[in-house]
């Protein structure tokens, strides 16, 4: 008898500690509540076992409070994770959630995050945070990102092929390479420090938001899929250059009243450059900035663009 208490009194010591070590983790009593109230207790113990982590795949803990993610990481089969409006919560580890496809965390104070291991990632979404620099080389399925309104000073997008919405706006970006971006369909990049925007490699791209840069030309002719364009608040553009089919669809975009739309663009380089090194040259024909030829000898004050006997062109102030 004595032996058989003994016994039963380790089975429950050992059954008690082995389900102890089953357990997650959650120091956060606000993120271990909102589990609980979303039904993953499965067992309806107050805990959250590993097994029970291990069975979810969509996880919505939006505006809940929570300052800690401790656990995050018993979630191994989590595709889709909402953590937005955690307005206190500082950091995440997602490196154990090598099954995440959609990742949204806007509104948070999560200043960096290690995505080497998140290769299926598609979706990433986090404006309105600190976030200071993003390494997206090992994101290769990655289509959609929005990171406006952080602390980015640079983007790079060279690993991210199947890129197609990318909203970058209200930054510290001073350049933005999209040529192996070639699926991208809608851009954001407005009220940021870009001061050249290079479009050619991106022919199906159909909405544009490039307002409020530093750009002095624009080149719309590769983007003959463009729905929607505005380049508003840029001082410095004088010329947007369009097709012939482009030009039925501008009064429905957007730019300055200074600036025009044309179908007979000359795209040059810096004025001040070629001034110099026009003079020697025979001028065949000359045209406004809007694309009309005119005689030289009529030129009043202003830009102009020059083509030469020998083929070349420049844009002259005169």
């Amino acid at each position: 008898m004595y032996m058989k208490n003994l016994f039963l009194i380790f089975s429950l010591l050992f059954t008690h500690v082995f389900l102890q070590a089953q357990e997650v983790s959650i120091p956060d009593a606000n993120f271990k509540a909102a589990l609980i109230d979303l039904g993953i207790d499965a067992n309806n113990d107050t805990k959250i076992q590993v097994s029970e982590a291990e069975a979810v795949h969509y996880l919505n803990v939006s505006h809940k409070s929570i300052e800690d993610l401790t656990g995050i990481e018993y979630f191994i089969n989590l595709d889709t994770l909402y953590i937005y409006e955690n307005f206190i919560l500082s950091s995440i580890d997602v490196s154990k959630n090598v099954k995440l496809i959609t990742l949204v965390l806007a509104y948070t104070q999560i200043t960096a995050i290690d995505l080497s291991q998140n290769t299926k990632l598609k979706h990433l979404v986090c404006p309105y945070t600190p976030i200071d620099a993003l390494d997206l080389s090992n994101c290769p399925a990655l289509e959609f990102l929005s990171c406006h309104n952080t602390h980015l000073t640079s983007l790079d997008l060279s690993m991210n092929a199947n890129l197609e919405h990318l909203e970058c706006g209200a930054n510290q970006i001073e350049s933005l390479d999209l040529s192996k971006n070639i699926h991208l369909k809608e851009l954001d990049c407005r009220n940021t420090d870009i001061t050249s925007l290079d479009l050619s490699s991106n022919m199906e791209l159909q909405f544009l938001l490039c307002s409020d840069l530093s750009i002095s030309s624009l080149d719309l002719t590769k983007n003959t899929a463009l729905e929607y364009v505005n380049c508003m608040n840029n001082e410095n553009l004088e010329q947007i250059c369009v097709t012939t089919q482009q030009l039925s669809l501008t009064p429905n975009w957007q730019k300055d009243d200074d600036a025009v739309w044309s179908n007979n663009c000359i795209l040059t380089t810096d004025v001040n450059d070629q001034q110099s090194t026009a003079a020697a040259k025979v001028v065949y024909k000359v045209y406004t900035i809007t694309g009309a030829e005119i005689s030289e000898s009529n030129a009043q004050e202003g830009i102009y663009i020059y083509l030469y006997t020998d083929g070349s062109r420049a844009k002259l102030a005169k």
